[in-house]
């Protein structure tokens, strides 16, 4: 099979020469991937701690106690509008600082949802509302002019309520076909406001009505939005704006 002795050493495996080397430099037992050992389990570790951490949040349990915290913060900041508690510094300290701890709680679900969903976080509307009513709530923590829009965190109840979170998804969905809607109506409103100016302008400097309905194309344009919403004419104040005069 082989032709000489020089054939044969040729024809030996590199697994001596591999051997050899390893044991030239001390370590038999060595392999490559043994340095990356540590890393992995490092990097399992991290990965089982993020998984662990979205299993406990995305719980149905946490979920509807969360819904809960904000229901009840919510009907929180309606009962501190009554004269009563309004004007008791006792009990709007002691709504302060149920409201501070609910704001903490809220801060932690939201940095676990951050922590389990990473990056990803961002691709996710309803967890970037929550996310920013939450950083909302803190920067305006110091202003006392502020304070009142915390209400807004009840609007994570759409977050957390599938039936809103739908509705809110078919409104966007159909926003298109609401402009357009829009625009269309505009337009009829404006031929009817230059053709009612038109026919019947003048009427208020004769004296015929007591205010000027149809004077200008501006207030043409809201006599007719009175007409259609029903809103009784005799909100004359409106005509004398200063956006028609």
């Amino acid at each position: 099979m082989y032709d000489s002795d020089d054939d044969i050493k040729s024809a030996r495996p590199v697994r001596a020469n591999t051997t050899r080397f390893r044991r030239l430099n001390g370590n038999v037992n060595y392999h490559p991937a043994s340095a990356w050992s540590p890393w992995r389990t490092t990097i399992k570790a991290i990965k089982n701690a993020r998984l662990f951490t979205g299993k406990i949040i995305n719980d149905h349990r946490v979920q509807n106690f969360v819904l809960f915290l904000i229901l009840i913060n919510a009907g929180m900041m309606g009962v501190a509008t009554f004269p009563p508690i309004k004007n008791d510094p006792d009990v709007i300290a002691k709504l302060e600082l149920v409201d501070k701890v609910f704001l903490v709680i809220f801060t932690i679900e939201s940095f676990m949802q951050l922590i389990y969903h990473g990056y990803t976080l961002f691709k996710d509307g309803f967890l970037v509302f929550d996310v920013l009513i939450v950083v909302t709530s803190w920067a305006l923590e110091g202003a006392q002019v502020f304070r009142a829009f915390r209400i807004f965190r009840a609007m994570r109840l759409i977050t957390r309520i599938e039936t809103l979170k739908n509705l809110v998804l078919a409104l966007f969905a159909v926003f298109p076909k609401m402009t357009a809607i829009f625009m269309l109506l505009l337009l009829i409103y404006y031929i009817f406001a230059v053709m009612f100016t038109q026919l019947f302008k003048g009427m208020y400097e004769k004296e015929l009505v007591q205010q000027p309905y149809f004077d200008t194309v501006y207030f043409s344009m809201f006599t007719l939005f009175q007409m259609m919403t029903l809103v009784s004419p005799h909100l004359d104040y409106c005509h004398h704006a200063p956006l028609f005069s």
